[in-house]
């Protein structure tokens, strides 16, 4: 979804991986969010992988959240991160704490 609220771009994937096709339309900069984010499904109640936090760091993507899938297949927690700023550390995200859909209560366009 854009920051507006419209969708840019529908993928489906598998249930191991999924193929992010080419974001040259999209803004470019190493200073900036590509103004892009990714929101997929963890069918086995995992967290955010590996994968999903380099994506989030080299696509510049606003936020990567992972919903998990209950067996009823309803929606379970949901795991976010976001980039941060450069710090000590040397960290370049930081994780949300999972809570289900009706628990979030964040204003993501004040948030960005």
């Amino acid at each position: 979804m854009t920051r507006k609220g419209e969708v840019a771009c529908v993928i489906v994937g598998t249930h191991r991986d999924i193929l992010i096709p080419s974001l040259d339309g999209f803004r470019a900069s190493s200073a900036r969010f590509k103004g892009l984010r990714l929101i997929h499904t963890h069918l086995n109640g995992e967290a955010l992988s590996e994968d999903d936090l380099t994506d989030l760091a080299l696509l510049r993507l606003d936020m990567v959240c992972a919903v998990e899938t209950e067996p009823s297949g309803l929606p379970g927690r949901v795991h976010g991160a976001h980039l941060i700023p450069e710090n000590p550390e040397g960290r370049f995200w930081s994780l949300l704490k999972p809570l289900r859909p009706g628990e979030m209560d964040l204003n993501f366009t004040a948030f960005i």
